[in-house]
Formats: structure tokens, sequence, C-alpha cells
């Protein structure tokens, strides 16, 4: 599958292309843009180099007035290697020696004949490998991408030595694990619930800009995720009843098996709400966020667009990696409190999604 897209400077040769490379036999995946009305060439080369860099596809064709602008957007992906081509030679010689997997067009800088002989000498042509297979290979070394930015790095290594400090202390002193690391209104619990509400705030203001451009079910997913966070973090620390010395209410004294004023300890009939609705329900709700959106968006058209009309922010590969690596290493302490450092790790990763997804482009 070939994927295709322009902005509305490229639509006439995109249709065009698209007409051609079907005639040949090639099945082609249009990304829009939908018409000649006036667009950004950075959102719709964005969809398309994500989708390369994802690994989900191979290649891809962009074209725009005069090709620099998506050809500079697809670049900043990681893995995308998108060639500006004005003749069939500089096609070929991308494919040749540098492995291009992106053709970049320009529709006012070559006719419709000339884009096919590009596009047929690009289509063509073998990647040489060899020596050529090493310089391209420190391409992808010098791409930042794995990594959003010096923030997620720096906050996740900070992250992955705090859980393996605690491991080390839930095997040497689990008594100073239990009591002191992990304790009630300690740095771990405060650390979440200051990553809740940023990753709370952020999503408000993602919202405010949507609810600008008239997106209202944007707005609407932006303020239920505020909610979610500001509600975790209040649940996180008993809505400040420790901190404020508040008396807890005789309801949440005779249910609550903290007697705490928070939900999540709730036991009811016998069954405790932190291990239905906190555990359970929220685990799959996780991997479901996790694993089914990112690997089937690009398979699945209906999850793609529920993903794009909701405004749903995706978790980066490194991410989901992260994730499920903390949660590994959290398992290591074996102790009954490990919760509290998954947690700790959890919602710091939350955050990250939030702040740095894998679909920024279609979110900004």
């Amino acid at each position: 599958m070939i994927l295709i897209a322009s902005d509305h400077a490229g639509f006439n040769s995109k249709q065009h292309l698209k007409s051609f490379l079907e005639k040949k036999g090639f099945e082609v995946n249009d990304l829009g843009t939908s018409s000649a009305d006036r667009c950004d060439y950075s959102d719709f080369a964005g969809e398309l180099a994500s989708k390369i860099s994802d690994g989900n596809q191979e290649k891809g064709i962009l074209v725009c007035g005069s090709g620099m602008g998506v050809s500079m957007t697809a670049n900043r992906y990681l893995g995308v290697r998108a060639a500006l081509c004005r003749t069939a030679e500089d096609a070929k010689m991308s494919r040749l020696h540098n492995d291009s997997n992106v053709l970049c067009l320009g529709e006012r800088f070559n006719s419709q004949s000339e884009l096919e002989e590009i596009t047929s000498s690009w289509l063509e042509t073998s990647f040489e490998g060899g020596r050529h297979a090493e310089r391209v290979a420190k391409i992808d070394k010098r791409t930042v991408g794995f990594f959003q930015n010096k923030f997620e790095k720096v906050l996740s290594v900070w992250v992955l030595l705090f859980t393996i400090l605690g491991i080390y202390l839930a095997r040497t002193n689990e008594q100073y694990f239990k009591f002191n690391f992990t304790v009630e209104d300690g740095f771990l619990e405060w650390s979440s619930v200051v990553f809740l509400i940023t990753a709370g705030v952020f999503s408000f203001k993602r919202g405010i800009h949507a609810l600008k451009d008239g997106k209202k079910l944007i707005f609407f997913t932006a303020v239920a995720i505020t909610f979610v966070c500001f509600f975790g973090s209040g649940e996180e620390i008993s809505w400040g009843q420790r901190l404020f010395n508040i008396e807890t209410g005789d309801t949440f004294k005779q249910l609550n098996t903290q007697g705490e004023t928070n939900l999540h300890n709730l036991k009811i009939n016998g069954v405790s709400i932190n291990k239905l609705f906190f555990g359970k329900l929220l685990t799959l709700a996780i991997l479901v966020y996790l694993l089914v959106f990112p690997l089937l968006r690009n398979k699945i058209k209906l999850i793609d667009q529920v993903i794009k009309k909701f405004g749903i922010p995706i978790a980066t590969n490194f991410q989901i990696i992260f994730c499920f690596l903390i949660f590994a290493l959290c398992e290591l302490t074996g102790s009954s409190k490990k919760g509290e450092l998954f947690e700790f790790g959890a919602t710091c990763i939350f955050m990250l999604i939030f702040l740095f997804p894998r679909n920024s482009e279609e979110l900004s």
C-alpha cells in the first residue's frame, strides 16, 4: 500500500497521481486533503509521516505547491527519509543511495506527465544498500524521536532510577519501604498529584484551543480528561483530609477501609471498590488505551476516525514500553505497597502522553 496526501496547492496533482497509481495496480490510501480549499500542508504531511514513522506503512507520496513544506514537515519524524524530487533522476538516486521512503513533489514545478515519470522512477528503484546502508543508519541515529525532547528524557530517567531505588529498599529494608518510602502524603504520593494536575491543566488548555476552532467534541473530551486528572489527584490525597485535619464523616467511617474521605477505599457489601473499579476495570481501560488504539488506528478506519474526532492523545512507542517496564520492575519489589510505587511511575507516563502524544500534530 502507498500513502498519499497533499495540501490545497497539490490537490490536483495528488488526485492525478492517485488515479495513475491505481491503474498501475497499486493500492492507495488517500489521507487528504479532499478538496482544493485552503488548508495547512503540515497537517497532512504530519499525518502521513507519523504512519511511516510508526512502521505501519513503508512508502508515501506528498504533494504541495513546491514540495518544500511537506518535505520539511515529514523529515521531523523518526525513521522518515523524505526526498524532494524535481526529476526522475532525483527520484532514482533518492531510492538507490538514500533509501527514501517518502517522495515529495511540487505541483507548480512539474507537469503531470513529469510527475508520473518521477513517481515511476521512485517506485521502480530499490535501495542499493552496502556502504549506503551505514550512512542511512547514521541519519536515524541523529534523529531525535524516541524521546520527544530533553524534558521527557530527563524525567523518564529520574522515574526509572527512583523505581530501582524502591526495589532496592523493598528488598533490603521492607519496613522503611512501607512506612517511609511509600508513606501516605509522602514524596511519591505528592509527585503523582503533581503529574495528574499538570496533565489536567494541559488537557484543559488544549480543549480551550479546540473550542476556539469550533471543535466541540475535542473540547468535551479534554474537559473529561481534566476531570479525571483532578478527580484522581483528589482521591490520591483523600481530598486534603489529612493535610487540613478534616474529620471523616460517619458514612465514610463505616464504609471506608482506611476511615478516610475517598471513594477508592470504599467497601460496600463486601465488594472492594478499589479492586473492582480502580483495579480490574482501570487496568483493562489502560490496556485498551495503550495497546488497542496505537496498534489498530492505522488498520481500522473507525478507530482512527474516533481518535481524530474526539482528539484522543495516543501514546508513543517509548511511552508504551516504558509503562510496561515500570510495571514489571514494581512487581520485583514483592511488597504489598508496590501499587504506590507503580502509581508514581504510571502517573508520570500519563502526564507525558498528554504533553507529548504520538498524534501531537493532529491535536495542535
